[in-house]
């Protein structure tokens, strides 16, 4: 087991398995700090698509006597994680987060170090294409659907990477099965990996009624091969949070196949608009839970802002037109782990404060 801990004596009783099972113990609620630290390790490799993914792995740790928290390179912000500190818990459950359009692999840490506080390990890799640090390229169709083998690839390598005894990882996870979680971009990739599939005769109808739209602009050349025979589905993911979710064209009535899902919405999104994006979505999707925030827009259920304060007008703006920043990261966080302890791990008490969380309609409404 991955405990760091000094090594005993035989003849003195090994109680190391014991600092384990006294952590879970601790009171559980969503809203709070878990019972261990989150730890942050980095790793980079090329997927079998030839494409150079930077990883980031968030999972519970002990924080050292002495330690810094880990700075998210290359901006000079620090969360709550602290850089490859000793692991604290083994056979973890995993999830995977898919960044937006534009945006970067830690664009949610705050989500990550929570999950990894309580428990989970997270990992996130960089989409070459259409992350920040390719601003001012141009995006392919190439780059939108090569995204779910991006995903699949990072499974695979790190659950190599997880059974190899020398590797600092090793042991961490119980099998490679996964949620995966994804924002704006990062929602349609989630949901090609949780079971939607291309309709590509959906999407050149939407495109001909909306030649104008971003998505139809880019994928302007695509073949119906094209699309098809991207890697998409992947059966290891048994849930999906989609946050922002859009881009429902490129599914269609594929959306029907998708797997147990949790939608995070809010009706003030500029970029994906919730009516014209969110709602559709929702329509042609199974009848899963829907978390909706009435003032919040595209980014505030990120950590966007925070990395990048002048990423976007809502970072700025002082109208009370939004829900404020600490509030709905609170109401995020608490959230999305009650749904995965809840929804899909059947805890009944997670399930109680999904049924009586408290908070009010003027932030946020639980559709189950």
């Amino acid at each position: 087991m991955w405990l760091l801990l000094a090594c005993t004596p035989n003849y003195e009783e090994d109680t190391s398995h014991l600092a384990e099972e006294k952590r879970e113990e601790v009171p559980w609620s969503p809203v709070e700090k878990g019972p261990y630290d989150a730890g942050l390790y980095s790793f980079s490799f090329v997927s079998s698509s030839n494409r150079e993914l930077y990883v980031d792995v968030w999972y519970p740790a002990n924080k050292p006597e002495v330690a810094t928290r880990a700075q998210y390179e290359p901006f000079s912000f620090k969360g709550e994680a602290y850089r490859e500190a000793p692991i604290a818990k083994s056979e973890t459950k995993l999830l995977v987060f898919s960044h937006g359009l534009l945006s970067v692999r830690f664009q949610n840490y705050g989500l990550c170090e929570h999950l990894a506080q309580h428990g989970y390990t997270v990992i996130a890799p960089d989409h070459p294409g259409t992350s920040i640090f390719d601003l001012g390229d141009d995006i392919l169709a190439h780059h939108i659907f090569i995204r779910p083998d991006d995903i699949q690839s990072t499974v695979d390598h790190f659950w190599s990477k997880v059974q190899d005894e020398n590797d600092f990882v090793y042991g961490l996870l119980s099998s490679d099965q996964y949620i995966a979680m994804g924002h704006s971009l990062g929602s349609q990739t989630v949901m090609a990996i949780g079971g939607a599939t291309y309709d590509y005769e959906a999407f050149m109808s939407f495109c001909a009624e909306n030649p104008g739209d971003r998505a139809c602009q880019i994928g302007a050349d695509i073949e119906p091969t094209d699309m098809l025979n991207y890697r998409s589905n992947d059966p290891r993911a048994y849930a999906v949070i989609p946050m922002s979710p859009g881009l429902w064209y490129t599914f269609g009535e594929g959306l029907s196949n998708l797997r147990e899902s949790m939608f995070v919405t809010g009706q003030q999104d500029r970029v994906l608009g919730y009516d014209t994006e969110a709602v559709p979505t929702l329509a042609h999707s199974p009848d899963y839970p829907e978390l909706y925030f009435p003032k919040t827009g595209h980014y505030g259920f990120t950590e966007m802002c925070t990395i990048m304060p002048a990423f976007s007008e809502e970072c700025t703006d002082t109208s009370g037109d939004f829900t404020e920043p600490e509030v709905l990261r609170e109401a995020l966080l608490g959230f999305v782990l009650a749904y995965i302890r809840g929804s899909i791990e059947e805890e009944q008490e997670a399930m109680d404060w999904l049924e009586n969380h408290g908070w009010s309609d003027s932030v946020l409404e639980f559709r189950p």
